[in-house]
């Protein structure tokens, strides 16, 4: 069986050098949907989460995680970039913008460097896909397959990062009442869970984190500056030619931050 890029076998062979505090067996890995997929086990060990792998029937206490191609430049959103990048009345500033989304589409986008675990339980990694902005609120919004799905679905880890952000923001304001939580959770990294069996675990799992700073250290191995910049990037739509640059120009700060995490 042919998997995906960002979940086959020797992209968890380099997860497993990369991830100091997720232990990998990749003996126990399991197949789902063309991607290779690890149950982990959560564990609180001197105030600091640490993952382990154990096997897929295990339930209790447990998250499944499988690969992800963090900024995504495939084909559908670098043609969606290169529209903007020509519209820059800066010709020579165009064609660097555009010589780095081939680069990015051919090279990183498919690289070690851009590939990070996310959780399956609760479809994280769906909510993740389907951030989209919405014009007329002005706000970025989680399309849940109902309707029309919108164009601008781009995939992007800085909004993603911004909607989580929201979770560890609610809980710091203490109680809210069941209309605010209602309207939070259906527009939220936990909307997908919802329609299934899986909303206390994924909700358990990032409860168990500290603030949204922990979590991003711990699955994706950036530190509090670079998850500042980019939960502080995600608010902004990709429009013009300023948010594009700003765009390219995190991903390559996070490309090269992951470069210290393993032997590429």
């Amino acid at each position: 069986m042919d998997f995906e890029y960002d979940s086959d076998k020797d992209r968890w062979e380099y997860y497993k050098k990369a991830y100091k505090d997720i232990i990998i067996n990749t003996d126990k890995l399991f197949p789902r949907n063309n991607r290779l997929v690890g149950t982990f086990s959560v564990n609180k060990i001197n105030n600091q989460i640490k993952l382990k792998q154990v096997e897929n029937k295990s339930k209790e206490n447990c998250i499944e995680l499988s690969g992800d191609c963090f900024f995504n430049f495939n084909e559908k959103k670098y043609e969606r970039y290169i529209q903007i990048a020509q519209n820059s009345e800066n010709a020579q500033n165009s064609e660097k913008l555009k010589n780095n989304l081939l680069e990015y589409k051919d090279i990183w986008h498919h690289s070690n460097a851009n590939c990070v675990l996310l959780p399956v339980t609760g479809a994280l990694n769906n909510v993740k896909g389907n951030i989209y902005f919405k014009k007329k609120n002005k706000q970025f919004k989680v399309y849940n397959q109902s309707g029309r799905p919108p164009m601008n679905r781009d995939d992007r880890p800085d909004t993603f990062i911004h909607k989580l952000s929201e979770f560890w923001d609610i809980k710091s304001k203490g109680e809210c009442n069941l209309r605010e939580a209602g309207l939070f959770l259906q527009n939220s990294v936990f909307s997908h869970s919802l329609k299934g069996e899986n909303f206390a675990i994924i909700y358990d799992f990032l409860n168990s984190f500290n603030s949204l700073e922990e979590f991003c250290n711990l699955m994706f191995g950036i530190d509090e500056n670079l998850v500042s910049k980019m939960k502080n990037n995600g608010r902004i739509p990709i429009t013009d030619i300023d948010s594009l640059e700003n765009y390219l120009n995190l991903a390559n700060e996070f490309w090269n931050s992951r470069k210290k995490m393993a032997t590429f």
